[in-house]
């Protein structure tokens, strides 16, 4: 399937793919996200984790709580997903996306 949505660090050394349509798309305001995106809010995109796939490079990943971890690159600090270990779905930044869902 060919990808709907990609993305990547500002270095290039991590980029990444996605070959679904987000579902359920909507703003977090809690403060781990405000803190993670260095603002009032975060987009959530999410899509299912088999269905998202790193095409360059490796993330480096910060286990943020019990129940979630952060992938970012490790070269440049770019911030690329987010996952909940307890759910079947995966969250790219969409901050690191090259361009909305086509």
């Amino acid at each position: 399937m060919s990808a709907v949505l990609t993305g990547g660090c500002q270095c290039g050394r991590v980029r990444f793919a996605v070959d679904m349509q987000p579902f359920g798309v909507h703003v977090c305001h809690c403060r781990m996200c405000q803190k993670a995106v260095a603002g009032p809010f975060a987009v959530i995109c999410p899509v299912l984790k088999t269905h998202f796939r790193i095409t360059r490079g490796e993330m480096a990943y910060f286990h943020s709580s019990d129940v979630a971890r952060r992938g970012y690159c490790r070269d440049c600090g770019t911030p690329m997903n987010s996952t909940n270990l307890r759910w079947s779905c995966q969250k790219p930044s969409t901050s690191s996306g090259d361009s909305g869902p086509t």
